[in-house]
C-alpha cells in the first residue's frame, strides 16, 4: 500500500529522474531479433532501443502517446 501511495503523490518531474538502462550485447541481440520478427526497420529498432536505454517507454506503451495517436485519428 505504501508503494501505491508513493506513486500516487510522486511529482511529474519524477519521470525525468529515471536512470538509464544498460544492456549486454546478448540482451541487445535478443531485442533486435524480436523487433526483426515484428518487421520493424533498423531505424525504428534503434529509436526504440535508445528510448528504452534512456528509461523511457516505447510510444506503444506510453499512455500519453496513445492519447495523442487517438486524437489524430
Amino acid at each position: 500500500m505504501s508503494a501505491s501511495l508513493l506513486l500516487s503523490v510522486a511529482p511529474v518531474s519524477f519521470a525525468s529522474e529515471v536512470p538509464s538502462v544498460t544492456f549486454s550485447s546478448q540482451d541487445l541481440d535478443k531485442i533486435s531479433d524480436h523487433l526483426n520478427d515484428l518487421g520493424l526497420s533498423k531505424e525504428v529498432q534503434q529509436s526504440l532501443i535508445e528510448k528504452i536505454k534512456a528509461g523511457e517507454l516505447p510510444d506503444s506503451d506510453n499512455p500519453e502517446k496513445k492519447v495523442l495517436v487517438l486524437q489524430v485519428k
